[in-house]
């Protein structure tokens, strides 16, 4: 597996979002509907729901109480989160398509396709549950893939 690919493909993104700004104090669609709730358990030490959020929102609202305690509430801070958990989620997809193609090239251009489909991208530089909901997803697939894996050479 070779990783400069990878890297290559990883520096692009960081450059397009360098290019797109994540930065500033304020929502982005309804991101302040989730938002919300991360900065109100801060401030009142409680959960309340705005009625915008599902049960797949919760392990998003948590890990961003966590962030947002080490780092202050800020939508940047909840946007930059979001943006390494694309990272994160774009390599957990480079190494599953590398261990079902076992080639580079396919796994380097389904991971570019991936992180720049433009709704990806969009929902990268949000704080909306769908690209977190998606890294979960690529990791209960890696885990599954490493079962049958390992199950495989057991037999």
């Amino acid at each position: 597996m070779k990783l400069i690919y990878l890297l290559i493909i990883i520096f692009l993104f960081l450059c397009s979002e360098i290019f797109i700004n994540p930065l500033g104090n304020f929502p982005l669609n309804d991101d302040w509907a989730y938002s919300k709730i991360v900065f109100n358990y801060l401030e009142n030490k409680q959960l309340s729901s705005t009625g915008w959020e599902g049960s797949l929102f919760y392990p998003q609202m948590f890990l961003g109480i966590i962030i947002c305690k080490m780092f202050g509430f800020s939508f940047t801070v909840l946007r930059i989160l979001v943006i390494i958990l694309s990272i994160t989620g774009s390599v957990v997809f480079y190494i599953i398509f590398n261990n079902l193609t076992k080639s580079v090239k396919l796994s380097s251009i389904g991971t570019f396709l991936i992180l720049f489909n433009p709704l990806y991208i969009q929902y990268t530089n949000t704080f909306y549950p769908d690209v977190p909901y998606t890294i979960l997803t690529f990791l209960s697939f890696y885990f599954l893939l490493n079962y049958i894996n390992y199950q495989h050479s057991k037999n």
